[in-house]
């Protein structure tokens, strides 16, 4: 999350010849690397959901439009019985999503990154110690390095 440089460097050919990963292997890989550094998949749970729900939600509004002003189910039992599983699904996807939602703000917070690192002070002069109880890492394991 915070600014990067990037660096070209002219390499060798690899020396022990071919690469010994699998297909199976780069692909774990890949997944890792994209659900292990964002959120976006658990909020893409959610959309999901709420796209799900919302049609079932607006084609049994319509089913119940239509039964109301035509007298006759026009889906039959089976029509709505699939609309009130496909509604069922869409909440249970959007609550796995809020779940999620929760589960990655935690997973953030433990990663113990900061909020952010000064880069230099302007109007600063005598920049003041920190007092002693925030001081990190302790003065004990400065002293000790």
């Amino acid at each position: 999350g915070l600014r990067q440089v990037g660096v070209a460097v002219d390499r060798d050919a690899r020396a022990a010849g071919e690469p010994k990963y699998t297909f199976k292997r780069l692909l774990k890989l890949a997944f890792d690397g994209l659900l292990g550094f964002s959120l976006k998949p658990l909020r893409g749970v959610a959309l999901l959901g709420m796209v799900v729900l919302g049609t079932s939600v607006l084609a049994l509004g319509g089913m119940l439009l239509m039964w109301l002003f035509r007298g006759d189910a026009p889906a039959g039992a089976w029509g709505w019985l699939a609309l009130l599983v496909l509604g069922q699904s869409g909440l249970q996807l959007l609550a796995l999503g809020v779940v999620g939602e929760y589960v990655g703000r935690i997973y953030r917070a433990i990663k113990n990154r900061p909020v952010f690192l000064v880069d230099r002070l302007v109007g600063v002069h005598q920049p003041q110690p920190w007092p002693q109880h925030l001081a990190f890492p302790p003065t004990e394991l400065r002293q000790a390095a």
